[in-house]
Parts: C-alpha cells; structure tokens; sequence
C-alpha cells in the first residue's frame, strides 16, 4: 500500500519513484550489496577456512578490490566490539563502504 501512495503522490508532482530514486542516487551515491560465497571441502577445507580468516586478522590488506581499507573489526574479539563472538572480520573503506568476510560450517 505504501509503494501505491508513494507513486500516486510522484504522480500528482510530475514525477516518479524512479525519478526519485536516481535524485537520491545522485545527492548521495549507490550502495552495493553482494554475497560472493565459496565452499571448502571436507576437513582440509574447514583448515584451509580457517587459514585464510587467520591471515586476514593477522594481516589485514591495505588495499582490496582497488580499494583503500582504513580499519579492521575482528568480531571475534569480544573483548574489542562489545559483542558476542562472531567469526566476522570487516574491512571499513574511505568513503562508507564495507566488507564483510566470514567463515561458517557446518557438520551433519
């Protein structure tokens, strides 16, 4: 019911929600969201899994996708965020942006 009175009233104004959308794009940039996942096999992969969640705690990159990172938030250091332990690391970008990579498995 929303979306129908929004457009109504871009309607009644000469406009629309899509011209709308682009204003706001414009005064304030686009955000992405995406899910890139990979799966590893088997014990070796839990290890490989493992391995590379460990080097990007230990050793974070300067630079990711052509990006500069400005910080790291390990949150599985309670101790750090304040939160419950997470096997989430996020990358913070200039420019509000972030990634978020992390390792979950499970065992049947």
């Amino acid at each position: 019911m929303l979306i129908c009175e929004m457009a109504a009233y871009y309607r009644s104004i000469g406009s629309s929600i899509k011209q709308r959308l682009e204003e706001i794009y414009a005064q304030y940039g686009r955000f992405l969201n995406k899910v890139d996942s990979y799966e590893f096999d088997g014990l070796s992969g839990m290890d490989k899994m493992a391995g590379i969640m460990n080097t990007l705690r230990t050793n974070p990159p300067v630079e990711f996708a052509g990006r500069k990172v400005v910080s790291l938030t390990d949150y599985n250091k309670p101790e750090e965020t304040g939160l419950p332990e997470s096997k989430c690391t996020y990358l913070w970008f200039r420019r509000w942006g972030y990634s978020c990579c992390s390792s979950f498995w499970y065992r049947a």
